[in-house]
């Protein structure tokens, strides 16, 4: 203020221009930085939207925000070298939550059995912050973190899992599939399970009529599974349709196949249909 009054007493205006345009341009960047140097602040403070022992979502993965400082800690025990250190001005634009004690941290551990979109079927060898490394199939497939995210990865190993196999069956053992084949086919299916070495980690085995299709009566088959057995899931499935087929074999009952029925008219000769 003294500066300016002595350049307006001394007519020096075109110093006295400058101060002023100085001043605005002072004010200016003020009005635009001032807001953000404040949340900065009250973030430092754990007064802001993000707050030290709470949760908070980083380039889609959940961290436990464990230190707030002008490089701020966040950790994640479920990832190798889980652990980021944020500046400030990135931690500002977050915004945190308390957890609940049972919250999943990530979908799964190393060494845990996943699928992938209900296709890619491996083994975790390696998840860090960047990547998430699976065995498949006699091979190494590495994902980015968001890729591997994306695929809604299922985890066999941790909560149990089920095998699903519909089965079908023709329709000339309508009169017996209720009564007769369903019980015969679980008591089976059962006996063939005492003989394989994944059958201590079976929890249920359910065998029921599915439904009525258009060219057969199909049964579901679902067998339940401790995380334990999730090393076997393909091999447990193809003993289901296995045995299910080997059950057919023995008791006389006909696997279908697809049909196109043709309803003619009464006295339609069918030799026009051959012809054609």
């Amino acid at each position: 203020f003294v500066t300016t009054l002595i350049l307006y007493v001394q007519g020096d205006w075109l110093l006295l221009g400058l101060l002023i345009l100085i001043v605005i341009g002072l004010l200016w960047g003020l009005r635009q930085s001032l807001p953000r140097y404040m949340r900065e602040i009250r973030t430092l403070l754990d007064m802001g939207g993000v707050r030290e022992g709470e949760r908070v979502i980083y380039n889609g993965v959940p961290w436990k925000i464990t230190s707030l400082n002008l490089y701020s800690t966040l950790q994640n025990s479920l990832l190798r070298g889980g652990s980021l250190r944020l500046p400030l001005d990135r931690m500002v634009d977050l915004q945190s939550r308390p957890y609940a004690p049972e919250e999943p941290w990530f979908p799964s551990q190393e060494n845990d059995i996943v699928i992938l979109d209900g296709d890619i079927y491996g083994k975790v060898l390696l998840q860090t912050p960047e990547i998430v490394q699976l065995q498949a199939v006699g091979s190494i497939k590495t994902f980015a973190i968001a890729d591997y995210l994306g695929k809604n990865p299922r985890n066999l190993s941790r909560d149990g899992f089920a095998v699903p196999v519909v089965f079908g069956l023709d329709y000339q053992h309508q009169h017996e599939i209720l009564s007769t084949i369903v019980p015969t086919l679980r008591a089976y299916l059962e006996a063939q399970l005492e003989e394989q070495p994944f059958r201590p980690h079976l929890t249920n085995l359910l065998v029921e009529f599915n439904e009525a299709a258009s060219s057969s009566l199909n049964l579901l088959i679902v067998a339940v599974f401790t995380g334990a057995g999730a090393g076997d899931y393909w091999p447990i499935r193809r003993f289901l349709q296995r045995a299910a087929v080997s059950a057919c074999n023995q008791y006389g009952w006909t696997i279908p196949f697809d049909q196109l029925t043709v309803h003619l008219p009464a006295g339609q000769p069918t030799s026009c249909f051959a012809s054609s």
